[in-house]
């Protein structure tokens, strides 16, 4: 379930300095990238990450809209929000070699 996926990276990260937004969004990033999160997937809805992770809406509305930005999610009216099938390759690189 991607709600234990994400509790156990924000465990990770927990001493980490980032903002709690930022912290989710690296938490879903690394999901994506991972392939643990695959293209065309229906993340739950905000209010389900709500619930599940225990934290803010607008902590997990910046978190998705910053992935929305760079191109790793896609959202579709009346459907929902989805890993995008076309992640931009200078992401994936810049992922791979810091």
């Amino acid at each position: 379930m991607l709600s234990e996926l994400l509790l156990t990276e924000l465990n990770h990260l927990q001493h980490s300095k980032l903002p709690l937004h930022r912290r989710l969004y690296e938490a879903l990033r690394r999901a994506i990238l991972d392939g643990k999160l695959v293209a065309d997937e229906r993340l739950p809805s905000s209010r389900d990450l709500v619930h599940d992770l225990k934290l803010s809406r607008n902590t997990v509305v910046a978190a998705i809209n910053q992935l929305r930005v760079e191109g790793y999610l896609v959202s579709r009216v009346g459907s929902g929000t989805f890993v995008n099938a076309e992640v931009p390759q200078y992401l994936v690189v810049e992922d791979r070699f810091p």
